[in-house]
């Protein structure tokens, strides 16, 4: 296994409980160290009225968002959705990028929305693009897809 390889897992294993704990206890110190700190991370996301959002976020002068504002937004969308909890699995690696499977689930324990990530990474592991596709089956993706 290559070190990439071992810190595409690592990520994966770790970063389900890093978003469950910045968005229900508002601790984004484990969660924002997956990213790059010294430029913003461009991320592309889905929103919750199933538009495409395209953002830089750091807290640098130049990131469209600072992570206190990406996790105000965050935090919004998922507590309306009776949020508890992120899981997450590393499904593939290619290069410098890695494929996640991430699942959200309700207060029904019932994972409501699942997605997968791409994410490029940097050598020493951290993630400086996130790219997010919602599972056609669920949540806000669209049916037509």
């Amino acid at each position: 296994m290559t070190s990439l390889s071992k810190k595409a897992n690592e990520i994966a294993k770790a970063y389900g409980p890093a978003l469950t704990k910045a968005m229900t206890d508002d601790e984004m110190g484990p969660f924002q160290d997956f990213f790059i700190s010294h430029e913003p991370v461009s991320i592309v996301l889905q929103g919750s009225s199933g538009e495409e959002i395209h953002a830089t976020v750091g807290n640098q002068e130049d990131a469209d968002m600072t992570w206190e504002e990406f996790h105000d937004s965050c935090k919004t969308d998922l507590m309306s959705q009776d949020y508890v909890k992120t899981d997450s699995e590393c499904v593939g690696l290619l290069g410098d990028r890695m494929i996640m499977h991430t699942g959200r689930i309700n207060k029904a324990d019932e994972i409501y929305t699942e997605a997968y990530f791409l994410l490029t990474l940097t050598d020493e592991g951290k993630i400086s693009m996130l790219e997010a596709f919602n599972d056609v089956g669920t949540s806000f993706a669209d049916p037509s897809c």
